[in-house]
């Protein structure tokens, strides 16, 4: 029954293409995207509609609150995490020579957030302290590495809280906890978290987090959520405008109501509703132990010349693996598995491309096995490098 049911809310499951690359973008539940076209079918007749949405928008923005355990009102929702980081970057009073802590495996376009910062204020000769984190670097080991590179000019820590190019879930809490004891601005990148871990944003104590609402939780493109710590709201959030159109220019009254900046895509908001009803009909069955993950990198441990990057730890039902052949060009694997067989995978570069493989509820045994075969056929074609 639930089978045939993610048949229908994910048709690529019986046909298009096989898809293996939510940390890269995720594919909605049609519900969803039904409500959504309708949504916008319904406000294209009577616009007067977006202001009586205000109600379900407000018990959407509770609901996150309560999921992310966040007590206090700073919440809103905004496109997407590298738009939070940029008004985080944005909103940091620096002084001269101040040092911004981020690590080795941050998303290169979010630490081109600081990088423009940096580049706007030339004469303050901001620092950007990249600490090298490397898959089997240990929760301790992480914690150490960072701790090393805080000094008296350390103003900021922006740290992911599950990487995108190997999954590892970072220590925040305790990183979060050593910025804290340092008088130090601390910013997670949350981007590959909700919906396919926990998130506690009072036990993690960061002062910002931001999180993608279109990956493993499912929602249309350009959705994500800024959270601010009510103790730093109003030194950090400086350029700020809320989206009232009476209280912007009393900066003791800009808050964050749940809501983007300035004019909002209401119908998109509001498709969010349909979601939360998605998660709680169906998350009891999503959350169930599966070993689709392990079974697939024991499977791939069997291709000859595979090196599957190890990391201390692993989330146990979804979530990324990382690999790559000896001697072979990932982009030409990557571009076989979709024109020959249809298969989609993400890519993950850093010191080398990697293949980088996504695997949610939604994935079934069948998609794993034909990405198996698929490298396989591949492989045994020698298509090496030239």
């Amino acid at each position: 029954m639930f089978e045939n049911l993610m048949d229908q809310e994910f048709p690529f499951r019986k046909k298009g293409s096989n898809y293996l690359n939510t940390s890269g973008l995720s594919i909605p539940p049609m519900s969803v995207l039904r409500f959504l076209h309708e949504t916008y079918i319904r406000i294209a007749i009577n616009p007067e509609l977006e202001f009586d949405y205000d109600d379900q928008l407000n018990q959407i923005t509770d609901h996150f609150r309560n999921i992310m355990n966040q007590k206090s009102e700073s919440f809103s929702f905004l496109r997407n995490v590298t738009e939070g980081l940029m008004i985080a970057a944005q909103s940091v009073t620096f002084n001269n020579k101040d040092e911004i802590i981020v690590t080795s495996l941050e998303h290169r376009v979010a630490l081109n957030c600081w990088k423009i910062r940096q580049q706007q204020e030339p004469k303050l000769e901001l620092k950007i302290v990249e600490v090298k984190i490397t898959p089997d670097y240990t929760s301790l080991d992480i914690i150490l590495a960072i701790k090393s590179a805080i000094n008296k000019k350390t103003k900021v820590i922006c740290i992911p809280h599950i990487d995108r190019y190997y999954g590892i879930v970072f220590p925040v809490e305790r990183i979060c906890s050593l910025a804290n004891e340092n008088n130090i601005y601390s910013i997670v990148d949350g981007a590959q978290t909700l919906g396919l871990i926990d998130v506690d944003f009072d036990y993690i104590n960061c002062d910002i987090y931001l999180s993608c609402l279109h990956k493993w939780y499912l929602a249309p493109m350009t959705l994500g959520t800024i959270s601010v710590n009510s103790r730093v709201f109003n030194q950090l959030l400086r350029s700020y405008a809320s989206s009232s159109r009476w209280g912007d220019l009393q900066f003791s009254k800009r808050e964050f109501g749940g809501r983007e900046l300035g004019t909002r895509n209401v119908a998109l908001e509001h498709s969010i509703g349909e979601l939360i009803t998605f998660h709680n009909r169906f998350d009891d069955y999503i959350n169930t132990p599966t070993n689709i993950k392990e079974y697939f990198v024991n499977e791939l441990a069997k291709i000859p010349g595979v090196i599957i990057i190890p990391t201390w730890q692993m989330i146990r039902n979804y979530g990324i693996v990382t690999f790559y052949f000896e001697d072979f060009d990932t982009k030409k694997i990557i571009n076989l598995l979709k024109e020959r067989y249809q298969i989609i995978v993400g890519i993950s570069s850093r010191e080398i491309d990697m293949l980088r493989v996504s695997l949610f509820f939604y994935n079934t045994y069948l998609q794993v096995d034909e990405l198996l075969n698929g490298l396989q056929h591949i492989i045994s074609a020698d298509n090496r490098k030239k």
